[in-house]
């Protein structure tokens, strides 16, 4: 089992939460459009 330095786990980290939070913001926007679509 190698040695992570706390640095990279963190970068790693961060990036994975960012790159959730964009697909579910554009998981997100497809649904508002999706649910406003009936409306206009």
């Amino acid at each position: 089992m190698q040695i992570i330095p706390i640095e990279m786990f963190i970068v790693f980290s961060v990036e994975k939460y960012r790159k959730l939070h964009y697909i579910n913001t554009l998981r997100h926007q497809e649904e508002i459009a999706f649910f406003r679509r009936p409306l206009i």
